[in-house]
């Protein structure tokens, strides 16, 4: 059905994706839309926030830890279909909205890198040290 509503639209439906074609996805993406009821944290979030794309997501697990409502990406209730309509044509229409959001999603990508996280591993045992 909602292939069939897309239809003639720019709209892809790509279903699994293999680890080493992911960052071919997201590269020519806009958003990311993860409309789920159920999540932990989703790795697609900070593949996708890694190359400037901001993320349209439901508030749940750990998904508010990540993205950063109005900043990053859009959160919406779970279950909630016309809300999570009104921020995707927010997003497709609102260009400016868009790119800044681009642009923090890059800066914020940062802090889930190996360096980030083994700088504060290292800097949590020195302390533990101390």
């Amino acid at each position: 059905r909602l292939e069939e509503m897309a239809a003639g639209l720019r709209v892809k439906f790509i279903g699994m994706v293999s680890p080493e074609k992911v960052y071919d996805f997201l590269e020519q993406a806009k958003i990311l839309i993860l409309p789920s009821l159920y999540e932990g944290l989703p790795n697609v979030i900070v593949e996708a926030m890694s190359v400037g794309v901001p993320v349209i997501a439901t508030r749940v697990g750990g998904v508010p830890d990540v993205i950063k409502d109005g900043e990053t990406g859009l959160l919406v209730e779970p279950g909630r279909v016309e809300e999570l309509a009104i921020s995707i044509k927010k997003l497709i229409e609102d260009d400016n909205l868009r790119r800044k959001m681009s642009k923090n999603c890059l800066e914020e990508a940062k802090k889930y890198s190996w360096d980030h996280v083994v700088e504060r591993f290292e800097d949590l045992i020195e302390r533990i040290v101390k």
